[in-house]
């Protein structure tokens, strides 16, 4: 997905033009809307916290990528992932003297964004060496 794009999606889902599908081993919650057939699924929802934090970093991304003197029309998402991190342990107190535990569950995302390449026309001497191969 583009740059581009993918900052209009996640806009377009804190408007609740747009879902964002959920599909594998983590539809069990979820209930089923009809924007999820653009996505050729049942089940979506709109995550708005994780959504924000997804814009804030590709617009940090943006911000580097402008650094770098790289052309933001050409930016796409190549790689992105989110890993679970370490818990943040804290406990809260409950009645007749009792304490459970009260943790946070946070991660690290991580998202690479890429220039496309423009394509461009092979040399003349390669596409004389495969007229070559292809007469032989």
């Amino acid at each position: 997905m583009t740059l581009i794009r993918a900052k209009k999606f996640l806009n377009n889902v804190l408007k609740h033009i747009e879902a964002v599908p959920f599909r594998g081993p983590f539809n069990g919650g979820p209930g089923r809307h009809a924007q999820a057939k653009n996505w050729k699924t049942s089940q979506c929802r709109w995550p708005t916290k994780a959504v924000r934090a997804m814009l804030e970093i590709l617009r940090n991304a943006e911000a580097n990528a402008k650094n770098r003197s790289l052309s933001k029309s050409k930016l796409f998402v190549a790689h992105a992932h989110v890993n679970k991190a370490a818990l943040i342990r804290r406990r809260t107190f409950r009645a007749h003297g009792r304490i459970n535990a009260y943790m946070s569950s946070p991660s690290h995302i991580e998202i690479v964004l890429e220039e496309k390449q423009t394509a461009t026309k092979s040399a003349p001497a390669a596409e004389a060496a495969v007229e070559q191969v292809e007469q032989q």
